[in-house]
């Protein structure tokens, strides 16, 4: 290697890298919440839910996608891409998100 090279990284082992690092993040999003709304362990804790510190926008490099940036309060960077195809739908549920959270509506509704 020159130094400008890159080692190859198999898929399965970033995915299964990224699994572990996703699931430590939600054990240890779960604990806060519980220790800021213990009613919310009362009544059934959703410990998939990662909290974001920060997020940016930026467009892929073959212009067929948006990158989302995400940086979890435990300051762990995790990037998604987003397909075109996919950008207007998901713009719409961001909008009815804000729109709901705007008008005080509960935010108990699941996604999934």
């Amino acid at each position: 290697m020159t130094g400008n090279e890159y080692p190859l990284v198999y898929p399965y082992e970033a995915v299964g890298y990224l699994i572990t690092v996703l699931t430590d993040v939600a054990r240890s999003a779960s604990r806060r919440r519980v220790d800021l709304r213990p009613q919310e362990s009362a009544d059934g804790l959703n410990s998939n839910v990662v909290p974001v510190e920060e997020v940016r926008v930026g467009i892929s490099p073959d212009n067929s996608a948006a990158i989302v940036h995400l940086t979890t309060v435990d300051k762990i960077p995790i990037a998604v891409e987003l397909p075109k195809s996919v950008l207007g739908e998901v713009v719409e549920q961001l909008r009815h998100a804000l729109e709901r959270l705007e008008d005080g509506a509960s935010g108990s509704k699941r996604l999934h």
